[in-house]
């Protein structure tokens, strides 16, 4: 059994600690994982899914599938890499070896991987959401991408 639970204010962390403690009560063993730093949003999201699609429709790579999955290669890895030691630790021995094409692939709909790819963007918290944001902006801009419509909206 998986709870997720968010503290963000007095009235969350009361109901938290009720909920431990029935879990507690009842099954005598609960295992704790705690994060701090808010998730990547939703918003988020749907940004990058904007900014996916504009960028195929504008310089002709593809899909928006074939954009996200270079975002999430060139980009993306990039970030965990330097940030997350347990994803460089992994990234290193399982998938390094790969040629370019392979590891294009596991970032998108892989059967290995899952129907998502591997998880890249999943495992990023806001700050990382944001500076990943800003990077596929800077890299589609610099190839002619106009996006000033869709970052005016401030998703991040």
């Amino acid at each position: 059994m998986a709870d997720r639970l968010v503290v963000n204010g007095p009235a969350k962390l009361a109901e938290c600690i009720a909920r431990l403690t029935a879990l507690y009560r009842q099954h005598k063993y609960v295992k704790l994982t705690v994060s701090t730093g808010k998730d990547r949003t939703l918003d988020q999201n749907a940004l990058w899914f904007g900014m996916y699609k504009r960028g195929a429709d504008m310089i002709e790579a593809g899909d928006a599938e074939e954009v996200r999955k270079l975002c999430k290669l060139e980009i993306g890895v990039r970030i965990l890499l330097r940030d997350s030691e347990a994803f460089h630790t992994t990234w290193f021995r399982m998938f390094a070896h790969l040629s370019y094409e392979e590891k294009l692939e596991l970032m998108g709909g892989h059967p290995v991987a899952g129907p998502e790819g591997l998880p890249v963007t999943r495992l990023f918290d806001r700050k990382q959401g944001i500076e990943y944001t800003e990077r596929v902006a800077a890299k589609l801009r610099g190839q002619g991408v106009y996006l000033d419509d869709l970052l005016g909206e401030v998703a991040a």
